[in-house]
């Protein structure tokens, strides 16, 4: 059903409406044309677009030539510092490519949309994409991206990776009562296969972390959560005694790895190697979406995620969530990241805080929706709009949180 409200009708650049209706308590009815208009635009991409890491992607296709690579690392932090300021019409005339992640964002936030024929229309889509765009390189089912990546190593398209397909594997679990039995049987078991086999852990000073990717040394913390969280989704669901106990494992190292301000950084320190100390926002809110997940799939771990997730909470309100909106880092709030937002309207419907999801969606719609389905990419201090649209970094991910406003939280 097309709800009452139409932003497209009454213009794309209306924040004064738009706050106005806000402030006279009809937000629920602007969430809901918003995602109206999101998941039409998602299907009539195709679920392509760009992504802000497509320019990276073409460094990192020369860092095969070794005498490049130094260089390479000298220009990131540059490219990465550049990228809220870069005109959007650069972004636009890039490829669109379709991205695991964001599918996966899509086919969760379709599991709670209303029971519809655009529904099934979707998931189906959606399911055909994520078989299609399956790593090549696996026995098993699993997901990366769609371009070259460097972490120290160049990694080509595709090359499978631990946190994308425990976002799709929870994605799948989300959506498993629209799915055949079938494919949720292969698929689940499959990727948890390819993530205690073929992917692996590193078994560290703190407990059990599963590698980011398959040959990885570096204990990821944030990804390791959600890869947790699957692993006892799927272990409640298939009821194997083998993925809760490694669950477990991998969510204690999380549970280890919190600092006592209730933060956690980048990655533990392994063999000798410091940990990376960032805290960032996006980061700190996958932990606490792994902790909340896992522990409504196994309450009886045994674990203090109730203690963990209260603390992460309580340093993250207090550090990294400021007026309504997510800061960058502790230290700083500018550039306001799409993808923050979306992501925090996610983990606070999680986790319950309405009071806080209400104060970002509040800005989200005044701030970073334009209009007919889209979303702004950042906003930055001088108050400028970065404008771009990127498929995986606000399109999916704001669906999702759209969708999961409208459905409290559940």
């Amino acid at each position: 059903m097309i709800p009452d409200w139409n932003f497209s009708s009454h213009g794309t650049s209306s924040v004064e409406l738009m706050a106005s209706i806000v402030a006279d308590s009809e937000m629920k009815k602007l969430v809901e044309a918003a995602v109206f208009e999101t998941g039409t635009w998602l299907e009539e991409a195709d679920y392509a677009g760009q992504d802000p890491y497509q320019i990276a992607a073409k460094a990192n296709a020369t860092a095969q030539f070794a005498p490049l690579r130094p260089l390479l690392d000298l220009i990131k932090p540059v490219v990465k510092w550049l990228h809220p300021h870069l005109p959007s019409a650069i972004f636009r005339n890039m490829p669109a490519v379709v991205i695991p992640q964001a599918l996966a964002y899509a086919l969760s936030a379709e599991a709670l949309a209303p029971e519809s024929a655009d529904r099934v229309r979707r998931i189906e889509r959606i399911v055909q994409l994520l078989e299609v765009n399956k790593s090549p390189y696996t026995k098993a089912p699993a997901w990366g991206l769609p371009f070259t990546w460097r972490d120290g190593k160049v990694y080509p398209p595709h090359w499978p990776v631990a946190f994308s397909s425990a976002v799709v594997g929870n994605a799948l679990i989300d959506a498993r009562e629209l799915l055949p039995v079938g494919l949720i049987e292969q698929w689940v078991r499959g990727l948890t296969d390819f993530l205690v086999d073929e992917c692996g852990v590193l078994k560290t000073s703190s407990g059990l972390c599963f590698r980011f990717v398959k040959d990885s040394d570096s204990p990821i913390i944030n990804g390791n959560a959600l890869v947790a969280a699957f692993l006892a989704r799927a272990g409640a669901l298939l009821k194997d005694n083998n993925a809760t106990t490694l669950a477990r494992e991998a969510m204690a190292f999380v549970v280890n790895t919190q600092n006592s301000d209730g933060s956690w950084f980048y990655t533990a320190p392994h063999q000798g190697n410091p940990a990376d100390r960032i805290i960032d926002n996006r980061h700190s809110l996958y932990i606490l979406d792994g902790l909340a997940l896992f522990s409504k799939a196994d309450p009886r771990s045994g674990l203090p995620i109730g203690t963990a997730l209260a603390g992460g909470w309580d340093y993250y309100a207090h550090e990294l969530l400021t007026d309504g909106v997510t800061k960058w880092s502790p230290t700083t709030t500018y550039p306001i990241d799409g993808h923050d937002m979306a992501q925090a309207i996610i983990t606070t419907s999680l986790l319950g805080k309405s009071c806080e999801r209400d104060e970002l969606m509040r800005v989200v719609l005044e701030k970073f929706y334009a209009g007919h389905g889209k979303f702004n990419f950042k906003l930055l201090e001088s108050g400028d709009v970065n404008e771009a649209v990127f498929i995986r970094w606000t399109q999916a991910p704001f669906y999702k949180a759209l969708r999961m406003y409208l459905h409290d939280g559940v």
